[in-house]
């Protein structure tokens, strides 16, 4: 029998066994390891109990015939308690044996109670889908410049043309890793570099010396971000830009169509779906945080330190393959170890808080996947129809879109046409 009690998400049953029930649980325990034993003068699995136990000690039995009573007890826990089931499996501690009998304690962490925020008659922003002129000319520009012929010519450089470049970059009077190339073609005003860069080599000969001072961004590599320097560049080349005509015979020449008007339904077609794409994950990403943000769920530690060494671990085998320690290789990549380790805790704790309010989402919407639906999912993921942990992942992700979109039928959504108006 049994008693329990409930704080901060951790139950404790409290496990009371007779000196009776005792001794049938040690008995059943023999009966079901007695064939693992051989003993001399008795054939493999026919020695007494009392023989095994002066042999090997007389507490040999003693954890299988707890681990026992203790999964019992869970079965009746969890069939009268269905919304408290473990989310991991229990600890046994606090073990007494008496002349009266066996108590101990189990011990085990369940799923926090969860009250979600308010989930309708709210305004979320979403990303216009529709396509524009503008999309389109800017696309067929993109192919225009990736087609483009180039001439060296004798005069100052401006925008449009193309330098060739050697540079050498240094910051604190000293060159820096990753600043330096040779022979390297640069569009003047097509930003490729850092916010002034390209600007100061406008109005330059070949032949030139350049000195270009920069100020790396504060989002920058974290060695360089925020720091003044300065690049030393030669130029090699000036040349001009000349852009193809666009027409059919161009488009059928560049492209896998056949002509400009075939190109631009294509083109159409092609934006519509990136932008609906862009839309509904930036829209995701807003309920979400919304519903992360206001709905008060804790991530249980263990669950988040699984996660980390997970990760970690996969990191530890990739940084092996390396030939290197985990710490090289975090050397290597120029981050402190404890500083990604805090970005996967992180990740981790909103992973799972995420996971709980789904799960809330699909009790109280009474969410169910169909059986079409998981096969149809599966396909979309490109998962094995025969593996159960792609089945159960395809399930989930079912469930999920139906949550979504049912907030989106009931919560107010107003377009708007760039990312900065979010």
């Amino acid at each position: 029998m049994h008693e329990f009690t409930l704080k901060d998400n951790i139950v404790t049953l409290k496990i009371k066994v007779s000196q009776k029930e005792w001794e049938e649980k040690l008995q059943e325990a023999y009966e079901t390891n007695k064939g693992r034993f051989s003993i001399t003068g008795f054939r493999k699995g026919h020695a007494p109990r009392k023989v095994i136990e002066k042999t090997y000690g007389d507490d040999i039995f003693y954890e299988d015939a707890v681990q026992n009573i203790a999964n019992v007890e869970m079965i009746e826990f969890i069939t009268k308690n269905p919304k408290m089931e473990p989310l991991q499996a229990p600890n046994i501690t606090n073990v007494v044996m008496d002349n009266v009998g066996l108590t101990f304690d189990l011990n085990f962490e369940i799923m926090p109670e969860i009250k979600l925020c308010k989930y309708t008659g709210l305004e979320f922003k979403k990303l216009s889908t529709k396509v524009t002129d503008e999309d389109i000319n800017h696309e067929i520009e993109h192919l225009l410049n990736d087609n483009a012929t180039f001439k060296d010519v004798d005069r100052a450089s401006k925008n449009g043309d193309q330098v060739v470049i050697d540079f050498v970059g240094y910051v604190d009077g000293k060159p820096f890793e990753g600043g330096r190339a040779e022979n390297f073609p640069l569009d003047l005003g097509s930003h490729t570099f850092i916010e002034g860069f390209e600007e100061q080599l406008v109005g330059k000969k070949k032949g030139e010396d350049v000195k270009v001072d920069i100020k790396f961004p504060d989002n920058y590599v974290e060695y360089l971000a925020g720091k003044s320097g300065y690049f030393d560049v030669k130029i090699k080349e000036v040349r001009e830009k000349t852009l193809p005509v666009l027409d059919d015979k161009f488009i059928s020449n560049a492209t896998e169509y056949e002509n400009l008007e075939e190109y631009k339904k294509h083109l159409q077609e092609h934006i519509q779906s990136m932008k609906e794409d862009r839309s509904v994950a930036r829209l995701k990403s807003d309920i979400y945080e919304y519903l992360l943000k206001n709905t008060k769920v804790v991530a249980p530690k263990f669950m988040v330190d699984n996660e980390v060494h997970a990760e970690m671990h996969e990191i530890e085998d990739r940084a092996k393959s390396f030939g290197m320690t985990l710490q090289e290789y975090f050397d290597a990549v120029k981050m402190p170890m404890e500083e990604y380790r805090q970005m996967c805790e992180e990740r981790a704790d909103r992973s799972i808080r995420m996971h709980f309010i789904f799960e809330q989402f699909f009790d109280e919407l009474k969410i169910t996947a169909y059986e079409e639906e998981i096969k149809a999912q599966i396909d979309k993921m490109k998962l094995e129809r025969n593996d159960e942990n792609a089945r159960l992942q395809a399930i989930h992700m079912v469930k999920v879109n139906k949550v979504f979109d049912y907030l989106c039928k009931n919560n107010k959504l107003v377009e708007v046409n760039t990312a900065e108006e979010l």
